[in-house]
């Protein structure tokens, strides 16, 4: 435990996640993840597709009623629980082990949620409150709105990327999809491109579930003093950990190296410490003013 904060603590509110059962088509991504036929290009093409044929329709992945989301729920949930976690560090004084080095100090760093980043997010309630109790009442800070009924006295706006229409709802729908659509088609032609913007809580990396999921774990239980590198990563907690482990020189498994890859990844890959310290920035899942070696300075 010692190594990775610097007070001995157990957590009340941050919990591990369970890997739980696959469904259909999360087993058709893994498979392609799991591919040693395929290049990284071919698999990262393929489960674009699959995502984009799942995880588009209404109230599923991205859209939920009339809202878009720029990345599926799970992403907020992730965001949710990292802030999560690093409310609750924050509250014990407990700071982040970022290096070890012999004979010297260890290199930490403050746990210090940036609460003007999370104005809107009652961040009391993050702490205590599961996602889904707190989603339904914060789920607008991030939902791109698509359309909406106009009441007979709103004021319309004037902005390039709207487009004002009435529709007689006595039509045909089908007549009236058409009719829509060629209206659609028509004003986006003659307003020319466009530039979206950026919500204020934005997510500026792509997200593997499993990937994002075990490094969050890795962490907690780490903190918790679980058990062993080897407990961990052969546990429910890390999906496909089996999968992943190389092997030290004189040929035993090193699960040592996998756990290091989770906790403060590889190259430029965050791992779940440097995720961690972002989020007391403010920002999910990279402080884009930040490099991953200012965090181990």
């Amino acid at each position: 435990m010692a190594h990775h904060i610097t007070k001995e603590i157990t957590l009340k509110y941050s919990t591990p996640f369970n890997k739980g059962k696959l469904t259909k088509v999360e087993k058709e991504m893994e498979a392609i993840e799991l591919s040693d036929t395929l290049d990284n290009y071919d698999k990262r093409d393929l489960i674009k597709k699959i995502k984009a044929k799942h995880y588009r329709k209404l109230n599923k992945g991205r859209l939920m009623e009339k809202d878009v989301l720029e990345k599926t729920i799970h992403s907020y949930r992730m965001w949710f629980m990292f802030l999560k976690l690093a409310l609750e560090l924050e509250a014990n004084g407990a700071d982040l082990v970022m290096k070890r080095l012999s004979g010297k100090p260890s290199i930490t760093r403050r746990i210090r949620v940036d609460r003007r980043k999370y104005k809107k997010w009652d961040l009391d309630e993050v702490l205590k409150d599961d996602f889904n109790t707190w989603w339904k009442s914060h789920r607008y800070l991030f939902n791109d709105e698509i359309t909406k009924v106009l009441s007979p006295n709103a004021i319309v706006s004037d902005e390039k990327k709207h487009l004002t229409t009435q529709i007689d709802i006595s039509m045909r729908t089908d007549d009236i999809i058409k009719n829509i659509l060629f209206d659609i088609k028509k004003a986006k032609k003659e307003s020319g491109k466009l530039t979206k913007n950026k919500p204020k809580y934005h997510i500026n990396s792509s997200i593997h579930k499993d990937t994002i999921v075990s490094r969050f774990n890795c962490l907690v239980l780490k903190i918790n003093n679980y058990g062993s590198n080897e407990d961990i990563i052969t546990s429910s907690y890390v999906r496909g950990g089996d999968k992943l482990i190389t092997q030290t020189m004189d040929g035993n498994k090193d699960y040592g190296r996998l756990m290091y890859g989770f906790l403060l990844g590889s190259g430029q890959v965050y791992g779940a410490k440097h995720i961690l310290l972002s989020v007391c920035d403010g920002y999910f899942l990279k402080n884009p003013n930040k490099t991953k070696a200012d965090y181990e300075k």
